[in-house]
């Protein structure tokens, strides 16, 4: 059965990219509309290769989000609203629906902390934030993570100064680059 499906599923990927081959030929930039097509085929052919059950565990999950980004593509397009839009993801797989919402509510915070910053938070109201937010132990990792970021930065600044001076010097080009490896 193994073999079988392994056989089938190369066929599959096989026909889907002489399609993908043949319309490379035709399409510079693909629309909205050609990747429609083309996901209507990819449909087709794994209908056609592969057994039902295989492309229900296999792809369920892929083609419920392409079904969801095609359908909010669409109502984007003919300017639906906010509440429509909302309703559409209600037909996203919970699993889905999760992932999505907190992938938004990481991005929420970060665009909070980053708000913070801009306003001339202190290191330490944000490190208060962050334990609100994310607890004391993730808090602490973000703050080792800041001050790695900020190690990097300072050695980054140094490595451009030193840059600079070997230029101001002005070596030559095989002295100037036995410096910066060196360096």
């Amino acid at each position: 059965q193994a073999l079988d499906l392994l056989d089938a599923y190369m066929g599959y990927l096989a026909a889907l990219e002489s399609y993908d081959i043949e319309e490379a030929r035709r399409l510079v930039e693909p629309r909205m509309s050609d990747m429609e097509a083309r996901f209507r085929w990819q449909q087709r052919l794994r209908r056609q290769w592969l057994e039902p059950l295989v492309v229900e565990a296999f792809f369920a999950g892929e083609e419920s989000i392409d079904e969801y980004t095609l359908a909010a593509q669409n109502l984007r397009r003919d300017g639906a609203s906010d509440a429509e839009l909302a309703a559409l993801e209600t037909t996203l797989p919970e699993p889905i629906r999760e992932m999505r919402a907190e992938s938004r509510r990481i991005i929420a915070m970060g665009k909070s902390e980053s708000s913070m910053k801009e306003q001339g938070a202190s290191a330490e109201e944000i490190q208060q934030w962050r334990v609100q937010e994310y607890g004391a132990e993730a808090a602490g990792r973000l703050a080792q993570m800041d001050q790695k970021q900020s190690q990097w930065q300072q050695r980054l600044h140094d490595y451009q100064g030193f840059q600079q001076e070997l230029t101001a010097k002005g070596l030559s080009e095989p002295e100037r680059e036995k410096q910066l490896q060196n360096y």
